[in-house]
């Protein structure tokens, strides 16, 4: 309600300027009262209905919906990226065409605002339904889109960091725990080892899921 302090640690990060930019004390509201819950995790939840939890003064402009949603998106392609380079670079491109297609007049801001929220909940979702039913978890779906989508060798790769990851392989401290690692992924690559074998290991030891 009007009066309500702005809580801008509520937010994530990328987006606090435009709130800034946006919203004023006076008019105000609080998006939501749990700290562990962010912008994102509730337009993944809710879709485009997650809108309803943005301050009156933004839900209310498109520009400024779309202008947040680009920000959280940006947010996600720069964070994320490491762990899965293909994906996040797909998705920065499809933003950057979405904006010049709205720059150039051919979409308009209800259009962008639905299309980022897809992207949103894609990027967020670890099943995906075009991708084969095996590819079900954000690390699959990782090593299959790097593999050039061989789900054979995805799934040979991904069955070989988890038998052979112990606990902080990725402790330069513990440098047999990380060759050990290194070794599986490149026994397991076979043929594709030489090609394959720097890039997968980033995105193995970016991955939270091994």
């Amino acid at each position: 309600k009007s009066g309500d302090k702005l809580d801008l640690k509520l937010y994530d990060p990328a987006m606090r300027k435009l709130l800034d930019d946006y919203v004023r004390a006076e008019d105000s509201q609080l998006l939501i009262d749990m700290e562990d819950i962010s912008f994102l995790d509730i337009i993944y939840k809710e879709g485009e209905e997650g809108l309803n939890k943005l301050p009156k003064s933004i839900k209310t402009s498109e520009k400024a919906v779309a202008e947040i949603l680009v920000a959280n998106m940006r947010q996600i392609v720069n964070s994320e990226r490491p762990t899965n380079p293909i994906y996040f670079d797909k998705l920065s491109t499809l933003i950057n065409e979405l904006l010049e297609e709205l720059k150039n007049g051919k979409i308009e801001y209800k259009y962008l605002i639905k299309k980022l929220i897809e992207h949103i909940r894609d990027a967020k979702n670890t099943v995906n339904p075009d991708l084969p039913p095996s590819i079900n978890t954000n690390g699959l779906r990782a090593l299959y889109m790097n593999l050039n989508n061989n789900e054979e060798l995805a799934l040979k790769v991904h069955n070989a960091v988890k038998e052979n990851a112990e606990t902080d392989f990725r402790d330069s401290r513990i440098p047999l725990r990380m060759r050990r690692v290194r070794f599986a992924v490149s026994d397991a690559l076979g043929e594709y080892s030489d090609k394959y074998l720097e890039d997968i290991m980033k995105i193995i030891y970016a991955q939270k899921e091994y």
